[in-house]
């Protein structure tokens, strides 16, 4: 994650192009997609796909997070980077940008998100945003999210093959107990930190309550793993602020 944060930050500095990750996301192959893509790309619908996609998370990388969910008449699919020291914006452009664009591939419809929200200021080539999503974009915002209409979630993929979907299934679900391995408590803390940064405050009470314990038994966890919820706090905005900066950011 060091090297492909780095690559990054030289990519847009040798190219001179800010929005390269942007422009890079409308030439991915579909095809070159991990496991867990391959797995979605056989589904039925656009449900099963999103379904499947949140069922197996230890297939793909254990930083970039995705899930989604649904809220009226809305489906939002939200992207985060649970490492404080693995922030960056090109990463987020890219990912965003790349899940539009696979929804659009399995379903073979120019699917228009009805707005797309990302928790980072507004930077200086705004229009290349819409260009990309041609849909309303927010900054500033507590999560990084694409909203889209409930009903493409009945929408059918066209690569549908139960056939190979249950031996991808099966073979996902043999690996399973190779691939998790039991998460710290400090991780979980961490994970959680990062994920609430940038809505504001963030408190010892509010991070407890997310993790679904109390305030104690979260610090008595802590304590066990020989640090405390300040030290974790302290040493995450640390680590957020210089990856900022070294993304050129500005200090505000």
């Amino acid at each position: 994650m060091d090297s492909y944060v780095a690559l990054w930050n030289y990519a847009v500095d040798v190219t001179s192009d800010k929005a390269l990750a942007l422009h890079l996301s409308q030439n991915m192959d579909p095809l070159q997609f991990g496991f867990v893509k391959h797995i979605v790309k056989y589904s039925k619908s656009l449900q099963g796909a999103f379904q499947l996609w949140h069922n197996y998370p230890w297939m793909a990388d254990s930083i970039h997070k995705t899930d989604w969910r649904q809220e009226g008449n809305e489906v939002i699919l939200s992207f985060r980077i649970s490492s404080p020291t693995h922030q960056s914006r090109y990463s987020i452009e890219y990912v965003m940008a790349v899940i539009v664009n696979y929804v659009c591939f399995l379903t073979e419809r120019d699917i228009k998100p009805k707005v797309v929200h990302f928790n980072y200021p507004e930077p200086e080539y705004k229009a290349e945003y819409k260009k990309i999503f041609k849909s309303k974009i927010l900054f500033n915002q507590k999560t990084n999210s694409i909203f889209f209409p409930k009903d493409v979630l009945l929408y059918p993929i066209k690569h549908h093959y139960p056939y190979i979907l249950s031996i991808l299934k099966q073979f996902a679900d043999n690996n399973k107990n190779h691939k998790q391995r039991l998460i710290t408590m400090k991780e979980k803390v961490i994970e959680q930190i990062v994920a609430s940064l940038p809505g504001g405050r963030v408190c010892a009470e509010g991070t407890a309550r997310e993790l679904f314990m109390y305030r104690s038994t979260m610090q008595r966890k802590l304590k066990q793993e020989e640090t405390t919820f300040k030290e974790l706090l302290d040493e995450i905005r640390k680590k957020m602020a210089l990856s900022y900066l070294e993304q050129n950011l500005s200090i505000t």
